[in-house]
């Protein structure tokens, strides 16, 4: 029997570990696709076994070897998914699952496709409610006490570096990237010793967003390891510093660079070196880059290079510069040219991060477009994040929430407060912020701005504990005058997570769902003489997939007939909304989640009347079966209503299908990959 065929059996067996452990002893030469793929599942299958998280990433890195020749296969992003979701990489996740459908074929397993879609709600829920396994507080508090068990043999290590075999050298970094990778997916550091001092340097490479998260992470230092350690933000300024490339030694005075002044009191760098010019030829004009962006980081400071060179250009010779390139000087001269213009040169992170951004929109005055298109005006210290939601990109998020992060921002109504002009509205969102900003708020969260819109105000931030972060937000909102509150990922086809329902029984404020009656529109106004007749015509126009018209129109009647026939006929437009759309076109997830939650306030508002009424019962099961992770609610109210109409066969309908979806979820959750072994399946 050969080796695949073997591991197959094996599989059949639950012998994870033995498909591991004989794909593993192979040497690369003898590994194939199809054992990379055997090697994939079962590492991904011992991973729930044996709870063993870091398996997932050796899965990862088992399908990035064969990603070449199997990405366009189902099984390979199938399994790629898999390894993502349980490490936290829901963003990620869901693209490959996303692609694992689209690319299963009609001879398929049917059970393939459940098990895709299974999962890509699951993602999609999880994007919009971060529901971390250790969410970055818990993270950083796990890498330090790794750290500190680790940090003696890592000095050890340092102080024998010149003697130590390569081995010894790879040990030492296996156990600083052991601690590390517990807080961050993907890190980079440096690690040294300066004078009586071991050194750690952490460094967010150029990236501002990665640069927040090693802030806080550094906040959380235990005291203990100041006696031995020099922990650092960022590759530090050095005098006479050079890089030896190739064989060619270069230093700061060999770079001639051209400043120009840019925004926010920071500059715009071009950049030569002559004697690299054989480089762009021999190796890459990408790598040019790098070794002359990290030279600057080591003559200015990785901190004072990102707070003040907005834009580094690199030229091929000096004659490419132009006539208004700036003032020229050496690389050397740059320092002190900076101090010389106000520039201060010993910044910490804190004060690297705390540059805001002013910018201004043209607001979309559609109440129904997505959230933040109404801004006219905002602030931001994280740029990266407003301009990926605007484009309807993902990375920084995605990287985020890898790491255990959310980023998001809190939702507002500004219909109340306007009555005290811009003042009153500013003056809330600074109350938001100082409740988020006591000690345990600051254990949580980081604000990174916000802004006011036609319709809604905001506030954006980084959790870092996105349960406590909600947490503490939810009960602000709870006892602030705003009609209702809502939480949304910077990830913009993100649902909408409600903080506080509105009190106006389901008559829906501007900025969620609002539909106008349509221009010319011939309909029976509401009067108590035609009700009837007012609830027949929604008949016709429900059966018509016209759910946005029903609500429009039932938005006309007066709040003292908001009753049960009232509550019921909204919630059924609403809810077929969410779910069907407005002539069977779907809805945005964000916008249907919204309008089942309403649902659900309109029939609760009438609660003592419904109780025992079947439509009410109806209604709130299908409310509930369709907002994720609420289907034990939806069964109970479907058993009430199969008592009250036990005919009705549409209840053990619901019951079913919650049940199904309840023992889906347990079974994916137990962490079985039951797919085939072999790509040739």
């Amino acid at each position: 029997m050969d080796i695949l065929r073997q591991c197959q059996k094996w599989h059949e067996e639950n012998k994870f570990r033995k498909i591991v452990d004989a794909i593993e002893a192979l040497d690369d030469d003898h590994r194939s696709c199809e054992l990379d793929m055997e090697l994939a599942r079962a590492l991904n299958n011992l991973a729930s076994f044996e709870d063993e998280p870091e398996l997932y990433r050796k899965a990862v890195e088992a399908l990035e070897r064969c990603q070449d020749e199997l990405e366009n296969t189902h099984l390979w992003q199938f399994r790629m998914g898999y390894a993502r979701y349980y490490m936290d990489q829901d963003g990620w996740a869901l693209d490959h699952f996303r692609k694992a459908l689209e690319l299963l074929g009609p001879d398929d397993p049917e059970q393939w496709g459940e098990d895709n879609r299974y999962f890509i709600t699951q993602c999609e829920h999880r994007t919009a409610l971060p529901a971390f396994n250790q969410c970055f507080a818990e993270r950083v508090r796990l890498a330090w006490d790794e750290f500190v068990k680790v940090e003696e043999r890592i000095r050890k290590h340092i102080d024998g570096r010149n003697d130590d075999t390569q081995e010894a050298n790879m040990e030492m970094l296996r156990l600083c990237s052991g601690a590390l990778n517990r807080a961050f997916t993907s890190i980079s550091y440096e690690l040294g010793k300066s004078g009586e001092l071991y050194e750690l340097i952490v460094t967010p490479e150029g990236d501002r967003v990665r640069l927040f998260e090693i802030e806080y992470f550094m906040r959380h230092v235990p005291e203990q390891l100041r006696e031995h350690w020099k922990l650092t933000i960022g590759r530090q300024a050095a005098a006479n510093i050079c890089i030896v490339s190739e064989g060619c030694r270069i230093s700061a005075e060999d770079v001639t660079v051209w400043v120009s002044a840019a925004e926010s009191g920071s500059f715009a760098l071009k950049c030569c070196c002559e004697k690299l010019e054989p480089a762009f030829e021999q190796q890459s004009e990408s790598f040019v880059w790098w070794l002359l962006t990290n030279l600057t980081d080591q003559t200015l400071g990785e901190l004072v290079h990102m707070r003040y060179i907005e834009s580094f250009d690199l030229l091929r010779s000096p004659a490419d510069a132009g006539e208004d390139a700036g003032e020229k000087l050496t690389l050397d001269r740059l320092p002190q040219w900076l101090a010389d213009h106000d520039c201060k040169l010993d910044l910490s992170a804190r004060e690297c991060l705390d540059l805001y951004t002013g910018y201004s929109m043209k607001p979309n005055e559609d109440p129904n477009a997505d959230w933040r298109l109404d801004i006219i005006a905002g602030s931001t210290c994280c740029v990266p994040l407003v301009q990926e939601y605007l484009s309807g990109d993902n990375d920084v998020v995605n990287a985020l929430h890898s790491d255990g992060v959310a980023a998001g921002f809190f939702i507002w109504p500004l219909d109340k407060l306007k009555d005290g002009g811009s003042e009153k509205i500013f003056a809330f969102r600074d109350e938001l912020e100082a409740a988020l900003s006591t000690d345990e708020g600051r254990e949580a969260v980081t604000v990174t701005g916000g802004g006011t819109g036609c319709f809604c105000g905001y506030l954006d931030f980084i959790a870092w504990d996105p349960g406590k972060t909600l947490q503490l937000a939810a009960e602000f909102f709870e006892s602030s005058s705003v009609d209702w509150a809502y939480f949304h990922s910077f990830r913009r086809d993100a649902a909408t997570v409600p903080l506080k329902h509105g009190n106006d029984n389901g008559r829906l404020t501007s900025s969620v769902i609002n539909p106008q009656i349509e221009d010319g529109l011939e309909y029976i106004a509401w009067s108590e003489e035609q009700a009837d007749a007012f609830y027949e015509q929604l008949e016709q126009w429900n059966k018509d997939d016209k759910f946005s018209r029903c609500i429009a129109v039932l938005n006309t009647v007066p709040e003292s007939h908001h009753d049960l026939r009232f509550a019921i006929a909204m919630a059924r437009a609403l809810e077929n909304y969410a779910i069907i759309g407005d002539d069977n076109d779907g809805t945005a997830r964000h916008k249907g989640d919204i309008a089942l939650n309403r649902a659900i306030v309109v029939l609760k508002a009438v609660q003592e009347d419904g109780k025992d009424d079947v439509k009410w019962n109806m209604r709130m099961a299908y409310g509930y079966q369709y907002l994720y992770g609420n289907e034990e609610q939806a069964i109970a109210y479907a058993r009430r209503w199969a008592e009250l109409d036990p005919d009705d066969e549409q209840a053990p309908d619901v019951i079913e299908e919650c049940l199904e979806e309840i023992e889906k979820r347990m079974r994916i959750e137990a962490g079985i990959d039951s797919n085939p072994g072999s790509i040739l399946d």
